[in-house]
């Protein structure tokens, strides 16, 4: 918990600062309360980011139900974990996993060209909620719990500052 340290006859200089990115609003809420206090327009910012994408190994039935549940069993009797996709752009296809690498996707697809298939692999776009808190307090305060930076170090701040 923060303690206010004596003021002096002159204006403590106060600095932007932005905690977060935070995941969920039960970790946010216990910092903006505190924030609140020495500063009640601090404003809680969410944005949209792109993330690095996910790799998909999957294997292709010509979009054949039958097909796909042959692939999925000789899958499973060679004990790689599969399900066959059920709607979408890949449907009837079957899944061998999803990695958030291409080194470990392109393992599998080794592994499973070496098994006779004919395997591929398709990045699946991404991109995550970031939550900021931003507030501007006295120099010296702190919050142990929760990384903050200046407001001006995070890059994808500067349009709400």
């Amino acid at each position: 918990v923060y303690k206010r340290q004596p003021q002096t006859a002159e204006t403590e200089p106060l600095q932007c600062r932005a905690w977060g990115p935070f995941a969920n609003a039960e970790v946010l809420e216990p910092v903006r309360s505190q924030v609140l206090v020495l500063d009640p327009a601090a404003r809680v910012i969410s944005f949209e980011m792109e993330a690095p994408p996910d790799f998909l190994v999957y294997l292709d039935s010509d979009n054949n139900l039958d097909n796909a549940r042959r692939i999925l069993q000789e899958l499973e009797s060679q004990d790689i974990e599969s399900y066959v996709i059920a709607g979408g752009q890949y449907v009837n296809s079957v899944s061998a996993g999803v990695f958030s690498n291409r080194e470990g996707a392109e393992g599998l697809v080794q592994e499973l060209k070496d098994l006779g298939y004919t395997p591929a692999i398709q990045p699946l776009e991404r991109s995550q909620q970031m939550t900021y808190l931003l507030g501007r307090v006295p120099e010296d305060f702190d919050l142990p719990e929760v990384e903050a930076s200046p407001c001006e170090a995070i890059a994808q701040l500067q349009e709400f500052l």
